[in-house]
């Protein structure tokens, strides 16, 4: 730097801090054109080296009426599309049909397990249970569930982008079915992780905390390894805890629902 533009940044120093000076980088392309138009004084180029542009700030004059006018404009727009989106995540909870889904398994991964039970669960109706085949296994049971699924405009889950919904993709493919296609899926597990302090994301702990209570039974193994082997009994205890699920699941989205901007769930394949 020559010494006309080193003793332009030495008058910008206070402290050591260049509290003057703002870097090419933060005022590139559309803020450097809004905010320091074209002939402003108050956007004036020193240094002549790539990387090293450095735009001088004459604080006395501060910014123009019409800068501040664009930025209340930009605010307010930003208040405008705040509102619009909760606006339209209440018109879409009221006018769109929702769904609560859940799957109990023989086994954590789907090439070696099978679906046991399915529950999905219309909004602010009554649950629906589909049950592996005694002789057919869960082959009819995933295409049930499929052709449910598609009913819905917005399928709600907790912690289904890591299992229920990859586990339901992976049946169906092994079982040479359809698969899912094209689903608005809204994950509560993510919500309460993003928006909430708590010790624990599990379902379990955030109904504790949020609804001072749980209705989820325990996962009891000897009840699971006698419904692999057929027991109606241990089959019926394993979709009440399937049904006790999708029941606390849309308990929980009625409060968590808030956080999220539903109008921007996206379309995902499955």
């Amino acid at each position: 730097m020559g010494a006309q533009g080193s003793a332009g940044a030495a008058g910008n120093m206070v402290g050591g801090h260049n509290i003057l000076g703002a870097t090419q980088k933060g005022l590139d392309g559309l803020e450097t054109g809004l905010y320091y138009p074209p002939g402003s004084t108050l956007g004036h180029e020193t240094g002549s080296e790539r990387g090293s542009t450095v735009y001088n700030i004459i604080p006395e004059r501060g910014p123009s009426v019409s800068i501040i006018k664009q930025w209340e404009l930009e605010e307010a727009r930003k208040d405008e599309r705040a509102q619009a989106a909760i606006a339209k995540s209440q018109w879409l909870i009221e006018n769109r049909s929702w769904c609560f889904f859940d799957l109990e398994t023989t086994n954590l991964k789907a090439n070696f397990g099978e679906i046991l039970v399915g529950c999905i669960k219309p909004r602010g109706k009554k649950a629906e249970v589909y049950t592996a085949d005694e002789h057919f296994g869960d082959t009819l049971l995933v295409e049930d569930l499929a052709e449910r699924l598609l009913d819905f405009d917005y399928v709600v889950t907790w912690y289904g982008t890591g299992f229920d919904m990859p586990y339901l993709a992976t049946r169906l493919q092994i079982a040479k079915a359809p698969n899912l296609g094209p689903v608005r899926h809204v994950d509560l597990y993510y919500t309460a992780r993003k928006n909430l302090a708590l010790s624990s994301n599990r379902l379990q702990m955030v109904a504790e905390s949020l609804l001072g209570k749980s209705g989820k039974t325990r996962i009891i193994p000897t009840i699971w390894t006698a419904a692999m082997k057929g027991d109606e009994k241990a089959l019926k205890y394993i979709a009440d805890h399937c049904v006790a699920d999708v029941k606390e699941t849309e308990k929980i989205f009625d409060l968590l629902a808030p956080y999220r901007n539903l109008g921007a769930t996206p379309v995902r394949i499955y």
